[in-house]
């Protein structure tokens, strides 16, 4: 199974400084989330289950949808300056 959400290079290469994972579990969720490898397949890759490699992409997901809102709130704020 793969993820419904994936990333370009770009935007994972942006978020990964704020990523608190090991190297390891950031590139299980780049294999998943730009590669767009199924999670039982980076799971075998890594020696892990797909449950784990779910779990750090869900963690990657939620960390790259804060980053949009901090850019979007961001991009508000300079409009509302510029008004």
């Amino acid at each position: 199974m793969k993820a419904n959400k994936s990333l370009t290079a770009a935007e994972f290469a942006a978020i990964k400084p704020l990523l608190k994972l090991s190297p390891d579990r950031i590139d299980m969720a780049y294999r998943v989330l730009v590669e767009e490898l199924g999670f039982s397949e980076v799971g075998r890759l890594y020696s892990t289950d797909r449950r784990n490699v779910f779990k750090t992409v869900n963690v990657v997901l939620s960390t790259y949808d804060k980053y949009k809102r901090g850019l979007e709130d961001a991009s508000a704020l300079i409009r509302g300056v510029r008004e």
